[in-house]
């Protein structure tokens, strides 16, 4: 799918597609410095430990359900990655945007339709903001991957 996000500045030629074994690293590195410098939620967790708990928890999506994992890249080069984002149903996981294609609608595009939010993290966007905070989607979501389903889902 080729989208075209406008802004006042610029246009940028994206593509959205599926995730990709080459977008590990990425994923893996802001998904945890965002939540490490980011998330006061998180403030009690050594890097280690929580290093540790991301890895298990991306691991665990990318052999169970890698659908979940959105990608927007360059036009021209898939393997260019500007924003990715994780999301179950209407429940955002966690968005990313590098911050040169920042303001330009990427992470609007990534939540498109949801309604919470598992994690929020500083500063809050206008994106955050209409989110509501349910810090139980993340636990149901690893719990329906492990096969451990109680029915309650985000």
């Amino acid at each position: 799918m080729r989208c075209e996000i406008s802004s006042a500045v610029s246009r940028l030629p994206v593509r959205v597609r599926q995730y990709a074994p080459a977008d590990e690293k990425l994923i893996k590195d802001s998904w945890t410095q965002t939540l490490r410098f980011g998330c006061d939620a998180f403030f009690w967790m050594s890097s280690r430990a929580m290093v540790a708990s991301l890895d298990r928890l991306i691991d665990l999506i990318q052999k169970q359900a890698p659908e979940l994992l959105t990608v927007i890249c360059s036009d021209s080069d898939a393997d260019q990655v500007v924003a990715w984002g994780c999301r179950s149903d209407r429940c955002v996981h966690m968005v990313y945007v590098k911050r040169d294609f920042r303001g330009h609608g990427l992470g609007r595009l990534l939540t498109v339709g949801a309604t919470d939010a598992s994690v929020i993290v500083k500063p809050r966007s206008t994106m955050d903001r209409a989110l509501k905070y349910n810090p139980r989607a993340l636990r149901d979501l690893v719990r329906r991957l492990k096969g451990q389903d109680d029915g309650k889902a985000c």
